[in-house]
């Protein structure tokens, strides 16, 4: 992944009208490179789905041939279909504001009108948030990570809950034992 100054993040914001049932954004995906090169010039733009489900990223064989990849190796796959085989490559992924990563390596996979899938091996580098606000949804995904993300504690903060209540994070047990200790 990119090497940032420390204490600098890069970050980005994409959003939806209404409650999509996939989170879909744009990417764009080259041949590998390594920093402080600049991102290569051939990167293909392309549609790219998030989900959280999936432990590796993806893109199609189409994609593969024309960047004109080379497959690196191999790997069986577990899909809801059932296991396959597929071959890797290493590629470098930018997302919006410039936010890359140079050196990813990606299974092949067949992607239903997309040409990347971004899996967990891209979202565990850092933040990746989803809200429903306003008829909206938001996703937001930060690199590296800076703080930790609590949506309970955020609650918890802005309540006054009465030391023999029940904890607002749903364990059960009176807040004073709990989250109040």
């Amino acid at each position: 992944m990119r090497e940032l100054p420390p204490g600098k993040s890069m970050a980005f914001t994409w959003q939806y009208d209404g409650h999509p049932d996939l989170l879909r954004t744009e990417a764009q995906v080259g041949v590998f490179f390594v920093p402080p090169e600049d991102p290569p010039d051939s990167l293909e733009r392309v549609k790219a789905i998030w989900d959280t489900g999936a432990s590796r990223s993806a893109i199609t064989r189409g994609l593969a041939e024309r960047l004109a990849l080379k497959p690196t190796g191999a790997t069986k796959l577990s899909t809801a279909a059932g296991q396959c085989d597929s071959s890797t490559y290493l590629v470098s992924l930018m997302l919006q504001s410039r936010l890359y990563i140079p050196s990813l390596t990606v299974t092949e996979a067949s992607l239903m009108g997309f040409g990347m899938l971004i899996g967990m091996d891209v979202i565990r580098t850092g933040d990746f948030a989803v809200t429903n606000y306003g008829g909206k949804t938001t996703l937001s995904f930060r690199i590296p990570s800076i703080e930790r993300i609590d949506f309970a504690a955020a609650i918890r903060a802005t309540q006054k809950v009465s030391r023999n209540a029940p904890c607002p994070c749903g364990s059960g047990k009176k807040y004073k034992h709990c989250c109040g200790a």
